[in-house]
């Protein structure tokens, strides 16, 4: 009963949007530092998508699945800064004081972090004429997503917020690297797969990251991991009901991609 009275008032200042709280991180030197890196990524992702629109009759073969990866790297930067965000505002992180410090080293694994983002961004080409297919995007989503359990290991070694399990955090993490461990594996094979598989497999890989961001808020894991917060139900069954959502959404989109990439494989019969 007590850690539920304990979520109460924390949701609640999270639905206010406490201005004292948010304008703390500004003296975070590591959220000065990686924010800016943030930024970078998306200033590259906007730049690309009106590269997309500017140049709208001319992409008219690739712009779909262009804008589709696109939205993707989107997603994946913008969920990724804000959950990042919201645990710096909160105190999760121990800040950097030190050079040689143990948080030092998680602000070189959000550095790292930075640079999948980078790469993932990096590989979707807005120019040609050949339509991409989903294996660069599916590959780097698996790295990214084993990179956030790299990511709870270290924050577990450096000390991270008491309130939020260690335990449900990494069973998140890994559970989500899993799937896309499957994901990789099943869209690799789409070389020469049709817009609608490519833009299939990356409506299952957005579901995926939503997920992620959605299992992963401290409301989630301490329904999940703590039987006695379960009278939160305002705030708490929503997010629940969402996750489900999308954990069905990425199973569905996943199917669809895999089966008409089949079917565009499966050789016509003879004579044709």
């Amino acid at each position: 009963m007590d850690a539920a009275e304990d979520l109460i008032p924390k949701w609640e200042q999270r639905s206010r949007g406490d201005h004292m709280e948010i304008a703390a991180i500004g003296e975070d030197i590591r959220w000065v530092f990686v924010s800016f890196l943030y930024a970078a990524v998306a200033s590259d992702i906007a730049s690309k998508i009106s590269r997309v629109f500017c140049n709208w009759e001319k992409m008219a073969i690739i712009r779909r699945t262009a804008l589709s990866h696109l939205a993707l790297a989107a997603v994946v930067v913008i969920t990724s800064w804000l959950g990042w965000s919201l645990g710096t505002a909160s105190g999760s992180y121990a800040r950097v004081t030190e050079v040689i410090s143990r948080p030092t080293l998680l602000l070189l694994m959000d550095f790292i972090l930075l640079v999948l983002y980078y790469v993932l961004e990096s590989g979707i080409e807005v120019e040609g004429i050949k339509p991409q297919d989903a294996a660069h995007v599916s590959l780097w989503c698996m790295v990214i997503m084993f990179g956030y359990v790299v990511w709870n290991i270290i924050i577990r070694f450096v000390g991270s917020s008491p309130g939020v399990s260690f335990f449900g955090q990494i069973s998140v993490s890994f559970g989500c690297a899993m799937l896309s461990s499957v994901a990789f594996y099943l869209f690799k094979r789409m070389k020469s797969a049709p817009p609608c598989s490519v833009l299939a497999a990356d409506v299952a890989l957005i579901s995926l990251f939503l997920l992620f961001r959605a299992m992963k808020q401290d409301e989630f894991l301490h329904t999940r991991w703590e039987p006695q917060a379960k009278e939160l139900t305002p705030p708490l069954d929503a997010t629940i009901l969402f996750a489900r959502i999308m954990f069905f959404v990425f199973i569905v989109a996943t199917i669809l991609a895999s089966l008409r990439n089949q079917r565009c494989e499966a050789p016509g019969p003879p004579g044709v």
